[in-house]
């Protein structure tokens, strides 16, 4: 929704304190009651709104969803921005992928809700993969980056990104999507060495091969 021009500060502000209480009753709505069972009624009531202030902000259920779910993954991106570094490209490994999981961990409601809408729905489908490349492209620039610091052989860099950013995202969905006890650390763990060895980054810039950072060490 945009703002008509002239609008007071104080009606931009209650026009967005609106948005982000339709948006807050939304997602508790998907939590107590599920996609399917959720309606327009019931985020209306959750946010204190009349039922009818919900449509001058979003069209439907499927926008209201939508939104959150581009609004979670645009978050995701601006935390994750300029956090690789090529001379230590192991260790940017493993704040990326830190910081991936913790991202899922975070927002369990809204990736069941994108995993099992995008097989029926083109809108989800489109956000996750939208997602999905996304993630991949930032996973090649970071090879690319740190070519000098790997061993890749022959291998393409853009499918070698792809199975990666597959292996991210099949992990997080089994630990908490369908279930699997491992600790969130020993997932991370996990993908980081496997990450590291199949582009052979081998300890460059002063961090160990498991990713830490030896002067983090406590003396």
């Amino acid at each position: 929704m945009t703002t008509a021009p002239g609008t007071s500060n104080g009606q931009r502000r209650r026009t967005e304190a609106t948005r982000r209480a339709l948006l807050a009753a939304a997602r508790s709505v998907l939590v107590e009651h599920g996609y399917t069972r959720a309606t327009v009624a019931q985020i209306a009531r959750a946010a204190r709104r009349a039922h009818g202030t919900f449509y001058l902000y979003f069209d439907n259920k499927e926008d209201i969803y939508s939104r959150l779910l581009e609004n979670m993954w645009t978050g995701l991106k601006e935390e994750s921005r300029d956090i690789w570094r090529p001379d230590v490209p192991l260790k940017s490994v493993r704040v990326t992928v830190d910081r991936y999981v913790s991202a899922f961990a975070e927002n369990v409601d809204l990736w069941r809700l994108l995993d099992e809408m995008s097989a029926t729905n083109p809108r989800f489908q489109e956000i996750r993969d939208d997602t999905r490349r996304e993630f991949t492209r930032k996973i090649q620039r970071g090879i690319e980056s740190s070519l000098n610091q790997a061993d890749v052989g022959s291998m393409r860099t853009e499918i070698m990104a792809e199975l990666l950013a597959g292996m991210v995202d099949e992990g997080c969905s089994a630990l908490f999507l369908r279930g699997r006890s491992w600790p969130r650390e020993d997932l991370v763990d996990h993908i980081v060495t496997i990450w590291g060895r199949a582009v052979g980054y081998t300890s460059p810039g002063g961090v160990d091969d498991d990713g830490s950072d030896p002067d983090d060490t406590p003396a």
